[in-house]
């Protein structure tokens, strides 16, 4: 993956990183919040070493969205450059038929884009909505028809600044939304929120049916889309910085409290401590995500685990099994490793298999896959590695379903089982939550012989695999 330089694209290193933040999570993650197998960027060394400081590594953001607008082959034939970003946006508009003129500003463009997916999306909005949206808009129409609003509101945006902004916030969030299930974290008035909160559906629903459409088919539109109507809602804030004054704080980078946060860096790192918040689950300091302070060195980590205690972890934590089991606050012989093989892995995708109800959540009866095989101590978290990268952490909730290794998956998986001339086996479906962890995305390294695909607690593998 190599940036090709690109004017329209080089205002992303003026973005702070937590304007970046949600076009890394577009680039990085599919809808099942899984690590998207054809992103490049979580593998490089610029990315794991100033994570989530997204500013440090603006070109290889820019880079990954050349590449997802081009097709391999013109990616290969450009030794792993992409495309200019006119030439994606170019090609997102005429996959939803957005009137441009080819001599028209890349802006302009963008804008015609946005006012596309808003216009579609007003048919199904309610005329009681539609009439607090006037209001809460403050739009210049006694008019309460759809026609009109969107005229009133194609009127307040030509004449640019804050207009032109809300227009990009209401369409880049309910994009975000429908990709990641959440969307911009910013503080601005209740009638603005109400505006992003009742596009939220309409848009994602013309946006899930323009993908049903399009299918398979080119370029990943599920990420071009999104992609590009997060660069236009950042072009627009950094055009307009006076009239785009929310206040975004540091510390939703991390997903935490503004307190938290500052208790955290005030916090030296060489040793391990725990904050209770409590069991209630909307305690103050419940956590929306893991982070990583990259300033404290690569190999020290803070996360916040499921039961809301802070937990910074330095190197001697890092042996993959026992940081797993002190994440989630569990006993080592309670975790399996379980490294996937990238062969299989290419063949289940290209066949359009799942790597989880497939080949993670399927496993033999009283094998050594088995999660809850009798003889063995019962499995509560499973690691999944692929490629050297931790793929996904899953909790086991029981056994779902009993069969056999044909009928408890997809006619998909069948087809690559057959060919592989792998004989048809009784089998156990588990129930399994994938669970937040903040060695997801990271490599793995130890893991000096693929022929042991499971490490359990005592295993020689499992105390030989490290996070780096």
């Amino acid at each position: 993956m190599a940036y090709l330089k690109d004017d329209d694209l080089e205002f992303l290193q003026n973005c702070t990183s937590l304007d970046l933040k949600i076009l890394v999570d577009i680039i990085i993650f599919d809808k099942k919040g899984e690590l998207r197998l054809t992103e490049e960027l979580t593998k490089n060394e610029r990315y794991r070493k100033y994570f989530p400081y997204h500013q440090q590594y603006w070109d290889l953001i820019a880079a990954e969205i050349q590449c997802f607008g081009a097709n391999s082959i013109t990616t290969v034939l450009r030794r792993g450059k992409g495309v200019t970003y006119r030439k994606v946006l170019t090609d997102v508009c005429k996959k939803m038929k957005v009137k441009y003129k080819s001599g028209d500003a890349v802006d302009v463009i963008e804008m015609n884009l946005l006012m596309k997916i808003l216009t579609d999306s007003v048919e199904k909005v309610s005329h009681e909505d539609l009439q607090a949206l006037v209001k809460d808009l403050d739009l210049k129409t006694t008019n309460i028809s759809k026609q009109a609003f969107v005229a009133a509101l194609q009127a307040g945006v030509n004449l640019g600044g804050f207009a032109a902004y809300q227009v990009s916030v209401i369409v880049s969030n309910a994009c975000a939304r429908a990709v990641l299930g959440s969307g911009w974290s910013l503080t601005t008035n209740a009638a603005f929120t109400r505006a992003i909160s009742v596009f939220a559906g309409p848009i994602g629903m013309t946006l899930l049916a323009l993908w049903t459409a399009l299918g398979i088919a080119g370029p990943a539109y599920r990420v071009t889309i999104p992609c590009v109507v997060q660069v236009a809602c950042l072009r627009i804030k950094i055009n307009n910085p006076t009239a785009c004054s929310e206040v975004y704080s540091e510390a939703a980078l991390f997903g935490f409290t503004p307190e938290m946060y500052d208790f955290i860096k005030n916090y030296g790192t060489e040793s391990r401590m725990g904050l209770s918040a409590g069991d209630d689950e909307d305690a103050e300091y419940s956590p929306k995500q893991t982070g990583r302070l990259p300033e404290k060195g690569f190999r020290n980590t803070v996360t916040i685990n499921s039961h809301s205690h802070l937990h910074i972890i330095t190197g001697a934590d890092m042996k993959l099994g026992a940081f797993i089991a002190k994440e989630q606050k569990i006993n080592t012989d309670e975790v399996m490793l379980l490294r996937h093989s990238n062969r299989m892995i290419n063949k289940l995708k290209h066949a359009g298999a799942s790597i989880e109800d497939d080949y993670t959540f399927v496993q033999p009866i009283n094998s050594k896959y088995d999660f809850l095989a009798e003889n063995q101590p019962p499995i509560k978290v499973v690691v999944v590695v692929v490629d050297d990268t931790v793929f996904g952490v899953y909790q086991v909730n029981g056994v779902a379903q009993i069969g056999t290794s044909r009928n408890l998956v997809s006619q998909n998986f069948i087809a690559v089982d057959k060919a592989e001339g792998h004989k048809e086996k009784p089998s156990k479906k588990f129930s399994m939550i994938k669970l937040s962890s903040a060695s997801i995305g990271r490599s793995i390294t130890g893991w000096s012989c693929p022929r042991y695909p499971v490490a359990r607690s005592g295993h020689k593998m499992f105390d030989a695999v490290e996070l780096i």
